[in-house]
């Protein structure tokens, strides 16, 4: 079956001109006139992004990625998509589609509300990066704030560059707190936190307002964890399933990356790095076999 869903766009060079234009053509659309300064830069699987700072009729910053298509389009989703525009307006693709994220923060055709007859409704107001005026505004209480750092690795994923990889590092840590249990104690306290997991990266997405918030990095810890079963402890084992981890979480090698795009919620967010850390698990349990064998 062919894949209706856009992908990560990883040929950049010759878009570059039409992904700006592209950029402040939807921001006029649903924002009003605005000045852009772009910085676009590459992530470690390729995928292609832009921050973008605004001055004029709105000001402050929106992380684009660039998606292409199943018609071969360009569509730039902004991160956090605002509320408003996610279910009254819907992001344009340069070849006419237009894309949002449903509940379960997959990306999907938009579908216009009810009565909209020319297939959209009415653009935010000028300035706005906000919900529509009037609407309520969402509310982050305690409980909101305690999931978001336990959700963020108690503060690490809040670091703005490679927030992935330092999250990885409370998983160091406990991995060398638990290191010394049994085999059957360590899965049982990693197939706990998994499944706290789940709900707790759902909620902190939905309050942050993304699918897979890179700010939410309790899927590395339990994926360094998974990595990390029946090693016996050494500094350079450490280091090792860090680094195998870490290959598998940035590469994305199939299945990750289908599941990545194609699960949503909280299940979405741990299952891909419990695929990364069974995959290192093997790789380190391989070289391990290799040295022995030497």
């Amino acid at each position: 079956m062919t894949d209706q869903t856009p992908t990560p766009l990883t040929d950049f060079t010759r878009r570059a001109v039409a992904a700006r234009a592209l950029i402040q053509s939807l921001l006029t659309e649903l924002i009003g006139p605005v000045d852009l300064k772009y910085d676009f830069f590459r992530e470690w699987n390729g995928c292609w992004k832009a921050r973008v700072d605004l001055t004029g009729a709105a000001t402050g910053r929106l992380e684009f990625t660039f998606l292409s298509t199943p018609g071969g389009g360009l569509l730039a989703l902004p991160r956090p998509l605002p509320e408003r525009w996610r279910l009254m307006t819907g992001i344009p693709a340069d070849d006419g589609t237009r894309w949002t994220l449903d509940a379960a923060g997959l990306l999907v055709p938009f579908a216009p509300p009810a009565g909209d007859a020319d297939g959209r409704a009415a653009p935010p107001a000028i300035g706005s990066l906000d919900p529509a005026p009037g609407a309520p505004r969402p509310t982050i209480t305690r409980r909101d704030r305690a999931i978001l750092f336990l959700a963020q690795g108690f503060g690490t994923g809040r670091l703005p560059k490679a927030p992935g990889t330092f999250g990885t590092l409370p998983g160091v840590l406990l991995y060398l707190l638990l290191a010394g249990l049994p085999l059957a104690p360590y899965l049982a306290v990693t197939a706990a936190l998994l499944l706290i997991g789940i709900p707790l990266c759902g909620r902190a997405a939905r309050t942050l307002g993304e699918k897979d918030p890179p700010s939410v990095v309790w899927d590395e810890i339990v994926g360094y964890l998974i990595t990390m079963i029946a090693i016996t402890p050494s500094w350079p084992a450490v280091v090792a399933g860090f680094a195998a981890f870490r290959l598998f979480d940035i590469w994305k090698p199939w299945p990750i990356g289908w599941i990545d795009r194609r699960v949503g919620g909280g299940l979405g967010i741990m299952l891909d790095d419990v695929v990364a850390g069974l995959m290192a698990l093997g790789l380190m349990h391989l070289g391990l076999a290799l040295v022995d064998w030497i």
